[in-house]
């Protein structure tokens, strides 16, 4: 059916406002990454994203209806208890999820949604995550266990640190790391990418999918798979 969700006893919880209401168009991206109808700098489109992927992952599925000038309202269903074991095992993911159990992963961006989005996928498939807004804290943190950490998520354009840059940092101390490199502003990878050749590239926006794609090839689980 429209929530892709498998026959079954769900819980349903209903969400309310009396806002402006979104037209069919809005209604068809809200739950994509990234997606935001605000002015630059106001929003970062992962808000609705995250929820949807919490759903998801317990097995749920979340419907919206609205229209300009009448408000909006979000049906979550959960299943019960009960039936929650056969509904998660009849949804596998579209992308195999990488083997997260006993491994830990350094996570810097100085966007604090992107940290929780990315942050959210990472735990619900067993990692564990140290996540920093900057570089330096991030370097002195490594420094203190770099054989701890199985991988590095780092954003390319943060202030004081680049991630470029901090890849320098972190590879002085442990040169064999695996490192995953998210950038919306691709033109900058450039020349300068080559004083560390050796990482993963994540365009942003992207999905949970094309985050776990990126992150098995920098752990060496599908070295060939085409990113999105």
């Amino acid at each position: 059916d429209e929530l892709g969700v498998p026959a079954g006893s769900y819980s349903c919880l209903e969400v309310t406002d009396t806002g402006s209401g979104m037209d069919a168009t809005t209604q068809a991206r809200i739950f994509d990454p990234f997606f935001t109808t605000k002015g630059q700098g106001e929003g970062t489109g992962l808000g609705l994203a995250i929820v949807h992927g919490i759903i998801h992952d317990h097995g749920g599925g979340i419907r919206v209806r609205s229209a300009p000038g009448q408000g909006t309202t979000f049906e979550i269903f959960l299943p019960l208890i009960a039936e929650k074991k056969a509904s998660v095992a009849s949804a596998p993911p579209a992308v195999p999820a990488p083997a997260g159990a006993g491994r830990r992963v350094l996570l810097v961006d100085d966007e604090e949604p992107v940290r929780r989005f990315v942050g959210v996928a990472l735990r619900r498939v067993g990692f564990e995550v140290d996540t920093f807004a900057d570089g330096a804290s991030a370097a002195r943190q490594f420094a203190g266990a770099p054989a701890g950490y199985a991988v590095a998520v780092l954003d390319l354009s943060m202030p004081v640190r680049t991630g470029i840059e901090l890849i320098g940092d972190l590879r002085a101390i442990r040169r064999d790391l695996p490192v995953v490199l998210m950038s919306g502003d691709h033109d900058r990878y450039g020349h300068s990418a080559a004083e560390a050749p050796d990482f993963v590239r994540l365009a942003k926006p992207f999905s949970v999918e094309d985050f776990f794609t990126a992150l098995r090839q920098a752990l060496g689980e599908n070295k060939n798979a085409p990113l999105g």
